[in-house]
């Protein structure tokens, strides 16, 4: 569907501490992954910001270095009523 974003797991839930070295992310002391400084299309991103993430949100993340999630401000945390369904792998 139209705006819909597709995640691969959720990395940060309310209360978790978010925390960035230089362009890589930390979510409660886990290692997320790199915030690239541009888009596989050459458009500058910014990183978001350190912070808690807030009730009613979530910071989610996927493994593939081209992914625009939370790690972005573009993207930032989803927020609860933004959560339509949950997927599962099939093989």
């Amino acid at each position: 569907p139209r705006g819909a974003v597709f995640i691969k797991r959720v990395s940060g839930v309310p209360g978790d501490a978010v925390k960035r070295a230089g362009s890589a992310f930390f979510v409660a002391g886990h290692y997320i992954g790199v915030a690239k400084p541009v888009s596989a299309a050459g458009l500058p991103l910014q990183p978001a910001q350190e912070g808690s993430v807030a009730v009613g949100e979530y910071f989610v993340s996927t493994p593939h270095p081209d992914s625009l999630d939370s790690r972005y401000s573009l993207a930032g945390n989803v927020k609860q009523q933004e959560v339509i369904g949950r997927a599962y792998e099939i093989f």
